[in-house]
């Protein structure tokens, strides 16, 4: 878990590293309370298209002029995202935590 969240979920990410690390934890995250800690994280900063702060993300280089409004996240709504996002299996190369 502490290697996906250091590889994937750090100060410097992607759309595509978030995405692997949601892929990740998304399946154990109804048994651990750390991968759904982490699966949330990954989810608002997927879902957060700027860099902001220390959080740089690499594929939005750009800050925007405005704050972007509080979001609320809730296990439901989290949920909702991963199935959008159609990430249901965690990768073969990372079966376990």
């Amino acid at each position: 878990m502490r290697a996906v969240m250091t590889r994937d979920v750090g100060v410097v990410r992607d759309a595509s590293g978030l995405a692997r690390a949601i892929g990740f934890m998304h399946p154990h995250s109804h048994v651990s309370g750390h991968a759904l800690v982490g699966m949330m994280v990954a989810v608002a900063a997927h879902n957060r298209q700027e860099s902001r702060g220390a959080h740089a993300r690499t594929d939005f280089a750009q800050t925007l002029p405005q704050p972007p409004a509080q979001q609320i996240w809730t296990l439901d709504s989290t949920n909702d995202y991963v199935q959008n996002l159609g990430l249901h299996r965690p990768s073969r190369h990372m079966r376990s935590l």
